[in-house]
């Protein structure tokens, strides 16, 4: 090899060298070894996926969860690099809002082991009863509602037909537990909702009845069969209530107790507030200047 050709040779070898040296920097420092995706100079690597798929998992659906989510993941990092590039630095300054979000967090964590540690949660019939009745203008009823037991049985089981229309008459529930063993095994279908209410619609979905007017239709049938192919239909309203009147309280129990629940949080907070701040005022510890 000739002097000459050497000294055009070692420029080359030498850049090459630097571009090596450069690329094993750049992997030690960006571990891009073990990176899964690049946006720009942000690498998504794969320790940050290891845990998004659930163990058990098929691996055509696990390659799916991968994909799907370094997709999203080069997605978000595309917009907020963009938005970062249209913002100033002014603009992308949110320590003022994150320091008022620490603030609310500790407030909101303090108040609910407050919470958790103080109030009392038994709330009576009696107080529920009460305020129901003191606030029955609040307790709209949404949908029609009847108290109900329903048969569907297979026109064949002459028997069990028979036996249904005996159930069925007023008055006539005296022992649920045969109630019970009748429904599982001699229909093909039933509910049995005479103590609870039961929502019309509900039963409209079960039962073939057909009418434009429900409120007429309940006002104007205590019972009523409906035959259908092979089966028959075997119904007893024993009550109902219109949609727009008041919501019984048997239905709105659960809502009453969380009002009354909720109510009782406040006020806690409240004193607590209220206590804090009289306690700091007789100490002098705060001033309004």
């Amino acid at each position: 090899m000739s002097p000459r050709f050497f000294r055009l040779l070692l420029p080359v070898m030498l850049l090459a060298l630097l571009l090596t040296s450069c690329n094993y920097i750049a992997n030690k420092f960006t571990d891009q070894d073990d990176a899964v995706a690049r946006v720009n100079k942000t690498y998504l690597n794969r320790s940050e996926i290891r845990d998004i798929v659930p163990k058990g998992t098929p691996a055509r659906d696990s390659l799916a969860i991968v994909n799907n989510y370094i997709n999203n993941w080069i997605r978000n990092q595309l917009i907020l690099q963009h938005a970062e590039k249209k913002l100033t630095d002014e603009q992308q300054d949110f320590s003022r809002q994150m320091e008022e979000y620490r603030k609310s967090l500790i407030v909101y964590t303090f108040e609910q082991k407050l919470i958790e540690q103080t109030l009392d949660t038994l709330v009576t019939e009696a107080q529920i009863e009460t305020y129901y009745e003191e606030n029955k203008s609040n307790f709209e009823l949404r949908e029609n509602i009847v108290k109900v037991i329903a048969f569907k049985i297979n026109t064949d089981s002459i028997k069990a037909i028979k036996l249904a229309r005996t159930l069925l008459k007023p008055d006539s529930i005296t022992d649920l537990d045969a109630l019970e063993s009748f429904c599982l095994n001699r229909t093909q279908q039933y509910i049995i909702s005479y103590d609870v209410w039961y929502l019309f619609s509900d039963l409209l979905k079960m039962v073939p009845i057909t009418t434009y007017n429900e409120s007429l239709y309940l006002e104007n049938h205590n019972s009523v069969e409906i035959p259908a192919s092979k089966s028959i239909y075997l119904i007893r309203f024993y009550d109902f209530r219109i949609k727009n009147g008041v919501s019984p309280l048997s239905l709105e129990r659960t809502n009453i107790k969380n009002i009354l629940l909720n109510r009782r949080k406040v006020e806690l907070i409240n004193k607590m507030r209220d206590d804090l701040y009289q306690k700091a005022d007789k100490k002098n510890e705060f001033e309004i200047y």
